[in-house]
């Protein structure tokens, strides 16, 4: 008969609380993951992904999709920044400056 001690039963049971803990934050951490995709997708006017797909995708195919949505992003704002209106108060009084042509 196989005997188990008390102190095997803690161990097992802290083994057993310590992967639940770690599990639930690895959880938490993929379904902000998939938030910011679902907010990425949104922002540039992409079809949303299902939650069936988010969810079929492993941790490093949802920050492989999360890096190139946040680059597709990123892009975009640093596009629109470009030709955005800036005052210019140098020399001589104020004029403006739009994406590198002056008005005056």
């Amino acid at each position: 008969m196989l005997y188990v001690t008390s102190t095997e039963r803690l161990a097992r049971l802290e083994g057993l609380i310590e992967g639940r803990r770690e599990g639930r934050l690895e959880a938490r951490a993929e379904n902000r993951l998939r938030g910011r995709i679902e907010l990425l997708q949104e922002l540039l006017k992409l079809p949303a992904s299902s939650d069936d797909e988010l969810e079929a995708m492993s941790k490093e195919q949802l920050q492989a999709l999360y890096s190139e949505l946040r680059e597709r992003f990123d892009s975009r704002r640093r596009l629109s920044n470009t030709g955005s209106q800036t005052i210019d108060s140098g020399s001589g009084g104020a004029h403006f400056v739009d994406g590198g042509s002056e008005l005056t």
